[in-house]
């Protein structure tokens, strides 16, 4: 199955991929998407658990799935989450196995 996917990087756990970049002239946001070739629960496990992030983005990871909740990373292998270049966002939407 083929999903579309509109965080970019996410591809680079799953396979083949192909990336486009736009800007949205009116607000000035960029829209990055791309094509995997991989499954739905595949993409979604690489990008919403700690084993998954972990696996292909950052050094340490922590993840709460839930409203509110936080995705906090570190890259730094020798750093540690809560650290100051802890990166810390708050889930404030989300719709299971979708966005």
């Amino acid at each position: 199955m083929t999903v579309n996917v509109s965080v970019v990087l996410t591809a680079l756990i799953v396979g083949t991929m192909a990336i486009t970049t736009a800007r949205a002239d009116d607000d000035h946001r960029l829209i990055h998407e791309a094509v995997v070739n991989g499954s739905v629960d595949k993409v979604w496990a690489a990008w919403t658990t700690k084993e998954g992030l972990e696996a292909w983005m950052v050094a340490h990871a922590e993840f709460d799935l839930r409203l509110g909740g936080k995705m906090r990373t570190q890259y730094h292998p020798e750093g540690k989450l809560g650290d100051p270049t802890t990166i810390e966002n708050t889930i404030i939407c989300y719709d299971p196995n979708r966005m």
